[in-house]
């Protein structure tokens, strides 16, 4: 069997493991090529970035040149931010990507503004959510109070019981 690569296209650092932490949790245990695309971040987020690679066993790319990366990537599957997220980096992501490499990959949108959206039911829902917070508390301590404050934790924990076994 070939080896896909696959991509995570996460506009920030902390994006990819708020909305695919499943799919981090399942390419280590399947020993899958996966690499993570961060677009924008400063120097303290590349570093949880790179802390969250070596958790998860993924490869990082920081991007300088969007061309390069799009030039990188085909045959792949590929997650990208929805275009219906709140976060309008988010929406540009996915239009931009969607665009570029819709022709020679397997585009798979992600969003983690709503638990219940149909594109994440093989991916959040079917978590241990309470793992999912503890490893974004860990991990990404310069997010960790934002993301509380704005309520996005206590979302992600709320819906625990609904979860698939």
């Amino acid at each position: 069997m070939t080896n896909v690569k696959s991509f995570i296209i996460s506009p920030h650092p902390d994006d990819e493991l708020i909305a695919c932490y499943s799919i981090l949790n399942w390419s280590k245990n399947n020993f899958i090529d996966l690499t993570c695309v961060y677009l924008f971040g400063n120097e303290e987020r590349q570093i949880e970035a790179v802390n969250c690679s070596n958790k998860f066993k993924f490869n990082v790319i920081f991007c300088n040149n969007i061309q390069s990366v799009i030039n990188s990537i085909q045959n792949s599957i590929v997650f990208i931010p929805s275009i219906s997220d709140i976060n309008i980096e988010h929406k540009w992501v996915n239009k931009y990507f969607f665009t570029k490499l819709s022709k020679s990959n397997t585009l798979i949108s992600y969003s983690y503004q709503n638990l219940f959206d149909e594109r994440n039911n093989l991916f959040s829902i079917d978590i241990n959510l309470k793992s999912k917070v503890n490893a974004i508390k860990n991990i990404y301590k310069s997010q960790y109070i934002d993301l509380e404050s704005k309520g996005i934790l206590n979302q992600l924990t709320k819906y625990e019981e609904f979860r698939i076994e």
